[in-house]
């Protein structure tokens, strides 16, 4: 549910802390106004994660703000972070980003207060599925 940069912080830092070949990041901004208001905090609040994915804001009844986006977040984070920043348009865009890319050991966070929680049981399934199909989890 980490929807505040300082949740986002503390959430990655013990995430990282546990280990794990990578920590990723999936975030969806709550509201634009809330985007707005946080955009530098949210920016380096991902510093602990290896890749950050950005998911489209989740505007619940907001109407879009000019000059508000996941896309310019997505650009002032890669300019304070070391690791792969990517904004991903919708939840398929995110599941077959990690389709694709995904390691056995990674530890993926899905956050933010909109309807991104759907998507980590999805990814849950993919990752259980592929370690299953090579032979290196039994799935009953």
């Amino acid at each position: 549910y980490a929807h505040h940069p300082t949740e986002i912080k503390a959430t990655l830092e013990t995430a990282k802390s546990v280990g794990g070949s990578r920590v990723v990041a999936i975030f969806q901004p709550h509201r634009y106004t809330r985007t707005k208001y946080f955009m530098e905090e949210f920016a380096s609040s991902f510093a602990a994660a290896d890749i950050v994915l950005l998911d489209d804001i989740f505007a619940a009844s907001e109407q879009p703000l000019p000059g508000i986006s996941s896309e310019i977040l997505a650009q002032k984070t890669a300019a304070v972070h070391g690791g792969l920043v990517e904004h991903l348009r919708g939840k398929e865009a995110i599941i077959n980003w990690v389709k694709t890319n995904w390691r056995p050991g990674d530890i993926f966070l899905t956050m933010g207060a909109g309807d991104i929680s759907k998507v980590g049981r999805e990814l849950a399934q993919i990752c259980q599925q592929d370690l299953a199909g090579n032979g290196l989890i039994s799935v009953e």
